[in-house]
């Protein structure tokens, strides 16, 4: 089973508010769009999100095609981005990615997720 992933057509710029696909993320982990601004790691977004990328960070680890990796932080990569912030997710350099970020990159192929055909799957540690 993939990671939930979500289309380009989704996007806006993050300083506007959350994105289409940040917004259908929140409704699914709250049950409800938190309408509260917060500043997290430097940036200021909404509270909601802020709680997504707080939760990635107890989700250190990947299953891909049945293997475990370590996911890699943002500007942790190969070639680092020199932005603050991942421009998908927000999340701020030398934090994870909220899981089904695209850019987050996959240990197995070397890939974005928005072009890694992996298995991919969490673990958070506790199972």
């Amino acid at each position: 089973m993939r990671a939930p992933t979500f289309m380009a057509e989704f996007m806006v710029d993050p300083k506007e508010g959350l994105s289409k696909w940040q917004e259908v993320y929140c409704q699914a982990y709250f049950g409800q769009i938190p309408h509260t601004a917060t500043v997290y790691n430097g940036r200021k977004m909404n509270i909601g999100w802020a709680a997504i990328l707080e939760d990635a960070q107890n989700v250190t680890e990947r299953i891909i095609n049945n293997e475990v990796f370590p996911r890699i932080r943002f500007a942790e990569e190969p070639t680092p981005s020199a932005d603050s912030h991942c421009s998908e997710c927000l999340a701020g350099r030398h934090t994870h990615h909220c899981p089904g970020c695209r850019s987050e990159l996959c240990m197995n192929c070397r890939k974005s997720g928005e072009n890694c055909k992996c298995d991919i799957g969490y673990f958070d540690g506790s199972g």
